[in-house]
């Protein structure tokens, strides 16, 4: 369940620290206040159609642990190119990648503790990991604009944004057990051989 939490917050952390700053991004690269606010919907309206194709994929395959880390690895790449790529207006698409990933991950996150979990411990620990991981929600602005003071400019902020989301990844790799449906085709195979 810690593992859980921590994928939730660096997730929400993410989301957060774009959410709040993405107009002020876009606008650093020299666009109008008007052209700002339009640009800095477009990631959100192109992760509709990523949120539905994850969810569904997932749901299909029954593959949640997979596609929770393929969308926190989309998170990474894609703030780890915004980051690299700086005040260019290439990176507001790797910005988009990211949200794709941000907002696509919320299915099969959270239909994993409902496959794992009965009774009391559902019905605490989905608060548990909602409380825990929304501390991103206050986390995430504050390092974007703290990183942003201490640097001048956003590309370093969404750099450490990446480096967290890094840590996701690799949480959600080792903290998450396989899907049950692996486990039983695995069973099923060595009780065969």
């Amino acid at each position: 369940m810690l593992s859980m939490c921590f994928i939730y917050f660096t997730a929400t952390s993410a989301n957060f620290g774009l959410l709040f700053f993405l107009p002020q991004i876009v606008r650093s690269q020299g666009f109008t206040i008007t052209e700002s606010g339009l640009i800095s919907s477009l990631p959100y309206v192109v992760s509709c159609a990523g949120m539905v194709v994850i969810g569904n994929l997932s749901d299909r395959f029954k593959k949640r642990k997979f596609f929770v880390v393929l969308s926190m690895v989309f998170v990474d790449a894609g703030l780890l190119l915004a980051g690299w790529l700086g005040e260019s207006p290439l990176s507001i698409g790797a910005i988009c990648v990211s949200v794709v990933g941000i907002m696509g991950m919320a299915g099969p996150f959270w239909a994993l503790p409902a496959s794992r979990l009965r009774g009391i411990a559902l019905a605490v620990g989905i608060p548990l990991v909602s409380s825990v991981g929304n501390l991103g929600g206050f986390t995430g602005p504050y390092i974007v604009g703290w990183a942003q003071r201490a640097t001048g400019h956003f590309a370093g902020s969404l750099i450490i944004l990446a480096g967290l989301a890094t840590l996701g990844v690799v949480v959600a790799l080792v903290g998450i057990p396989a899907d049950p449906l692996d486990e039983e085709s695995a069973l099923a195979k060595m009780s065969f051989d």
